[in-house]
């Protein structure tokens, strides 16, 4: 291999992922939201971990198997995503694959220019090992140890996914498919742990991931890692190399498929368009089973059934469900794996839930505004009162960023016996403000001479505001905990709340039924 040709299109491949970033400051700013609302859950977490720890009332067989689970979940993720085949950007099928460069070459580039870029989206996973590290004031050998590990299985991700991409397109067929899927199903079995309680050890059992977790959890109670499960590790490191070889040596190029480039980083309106539409490509055919009756009698719940399939379509429905799911998942694993289960992990809980819910209707109110801008004439010249149209809209997002984590709440409530009416209250009040000031703020910034404002700049707005109107419901809801104040002052408190957070959310709403109309389109 020519380490200068590597190199080379390591370099191009590099600048076209970060094109846009260098572009527009404002992507920094997304990236610096969406590592921010990775932080409380990345904290909470780790100083669950390390606190158990440091207590030693932790269940080590019962994390073995919950890491194994998480890990063996990333594989059979991997190895899903190479059932779609090999594809390549537009721009390297124009510019690379037409230069005399060899495929071990361009597969060698393509892998440390996509490990370059995940760094990015995995800036949260650095502070989780950073505060685990310190914490727990691991040995400096450990701690690389520990990392050199992490990588060791992260370029084995790397080789199997292109790997197996390859080979999907290079024999495509039956068998191909058959063994794919049963490599599949053999890492869904211990995957199926962090949902199923099987009788079981999958941590007794030679998987790849049963050597990584057992490496990490050796360090993390600061002993030397078995030299065997390193040789583990290690073994199958190479099987995957040694298939990344076979298949590096074949000439894919003519049956790569090949997807436009589209930047994470690029902010522009057109971009946030593309991207929309593309996930309404994904999950359209989940809204297939809800149909809209044109002979409703009530307009309101008309059009609030019409945008509640919108946002099925567009993904936002699965992405807060998901959301919310991992934030459940990380709760519920803490909990577990600690002995005696602590009851007051349930708070923690609360406020991640509390923090999404803030960040949950900005996401809703943006995603309205990329999949409904070019579409706002028709309720504004329908002859339709534009006040209903207004009420469906906020009362949507209302529901639908409450619905999902009062529910999460009320299951987890029951198992871990607590009361949830402090966090449902949390929940109830952070929606009706949050909906409320997004929507508001976003509508006045698309009025006249102000429609081509960033999507970025009026979420940092309405972010702002919505949190400076929900000062005094975190500041309740944390003073009823900590002064563990009688049920009825708190059941006052809560009423108080609510009737806060209906009478901001009713005052916005009248501001936006006046400045609806001056919405350009």
């Amino acid at each position: 291999m020519r380490i200068n040709i590597i190199l080379e299109v390591y370099k191009f491949k590099v600048k076209a992922f970060f094109g846009a970033l260098r572009a527009s400051r404002a992507s920094l700013a997304l990236l610096l939201v969406y590592t921010l609302g990775f932080i409380p859950s990345v904290i909470g977490f780790s100083m669950s971990i390390t606190n158990a720890v440091k207590q030693g009332n932790i269940n080590l067989e019962l994390y073995a198997e919950l890491l194994v689970a998480i890990v063996s979940a990333l594989i059979l993720f991997v190895i899903m995503l190479a059932l779609r085949g090999y594809a390549v950007f537009e721009y390297e099928q124009n510019f690379i694959f037409t230069s005399p460069i060899q495929p071990r070459e361009f597969l060698m580039a393509s892998m440390f220019a996509d490990f370059t870029a995940s760094l990015i989206f995995v800036n949260p996973v650095f502070i989780f090992y950073a505060i685990i590290v310190l914490s727990l004031g691991l040995k400096f050998h450990l701690a690389l140890l520990m990392l050199l590990a992490i990588l060791i299985f992260i370029f084995m991700l790397f080789f199997l996914k292109t790997s197996l991409s390859i080979i999907k397109i290079l024999y495509e067929g039956l068998l191909i498919n058959s063994i794919i899927l049963a490599l599949a199903f053999i890492f869904l079995l211990p995957a199926l742990r962090l949902l199923v309680d099987f009788p079981l050890k999958f941590s007794s059992l030679p998987y790849p991931s049963t050597f990584l977790a057992k490496i990490l959890l050796d360090i993390i109670f600061n002993e030397e890692p078995q030299m065997s499960n390193f040789l583990g590790l290690i073994f199958y490191f190479s099987l995957v190399f040694l298939l990344f070889i076979f298949a590096s040596g074949k000439n894919f190029f003519p049956l790569s498929k090949y997807i436009p480039f589209v930047s994470p980083f690029d902010t522009s309106m057109r971009m946030q368009t593309l991207k929309m539409k593309k996930s309404i490509k994904i999950f359209s055919r989940i809204s297939l089973f809800f149909q809209l009756n044109l002979k409703s009698r009530s307009l309101l719940l008309f059009l609030m059934r019409k945008e509640i399939i919108r946002i099925m379509r567009e993904g936002s429905l699965f992405a807060i469900i998901l959301l919310y799911l991992i934030a459940a998942l990380i709760s519920i694993s803490v909990r577990q794996a600690s002995q005696p289960p602590q009851v007051s992990s349930f708070f923690p809980l609360t406020l991640l839930v509390g923090i999404y819910s803030l960040i949950v209707p900005l996401m809703l109110v943006s995603n309205w505004r990329s999949s409904e801008f070019e579409n706002l004439w028709i309720p504004l010249t329908s002859g339709v009162d534009v006040r209903t149209v207004v009420r469906a809209l906020l009362y949507d997002f209302i529901l639908i960023s409450s619905a999902i984590p009062a529910l999460l709440i009320l299951i987890l409530s029951i198992f871990s016996n607590t009361n949830p009416i402090s966090s449902l209250i949390l929940i109830v009040s952070t929606s009706m403000i949050g909906c409320s000031v997004n929507l508001y703020v976003m509508i006045n910034f698309i009025g006249k001479k102000r429609r081509g404002t960033p999507t970025l700049l009026i979420g940092w707005v309405s972010l702002s505001l919505s949190a400076l109107l929900l000062a005094p419901t975190y500041l309740s809801i944390v003073l009823s905990v900590y002064l563990e104040l009688g049920d009825l002052v708190a059941i006052l408190l809560s009423a108080a709340m609510l009737i806060y957070s209906a009478l901001i959310m009713r005052y916005f709403l009248r501001k936006m039924e006046k400045s609806v109309t001056n919405i350009e389109i």
